[in-house]
């Protein structure tokens, strides 16, 4: 491996002082990105998982409501007879 100069090095040295502190003037700007990306997705998160139980909720109520009505129909006719015969 060959021995690179010292003018090489110092710009070597230099270009990688540059990008890292480049980074880290950067660095709370990406942090502060990542924090607000991650509360808008938790928003969305949340969001959905209240209207998905809203939804199962709602079903659960409505769908034995519904299965009480079509067994007292069914118990005691289906409600269009019962209506034609009167």
């Amino acid at each position: 491996m060959s021995e690179k100069s010292s003018p090489e090095l110092w710009k070597i040295i230099g270009g990688g002082l540059i990008i890292a502190i480049a980074f880290l003037i950067m660095m709370p700007g990406v942090l502060d990105y990542v924090a607000r990306l991650g509360k808008v997705l938790l928003l969305v998160f949340v969001t959905l998982a209240i209207a998905l139980t809203v939804v199962l909720a709602r079903h659960k109520i409505i769908g034995s409501k519904q299965a009480a009505k079509s067994a007292g129909a069914s118990a005691g006719g289906s409600t269009i007879e019962s209506q034609a015969e009167s």
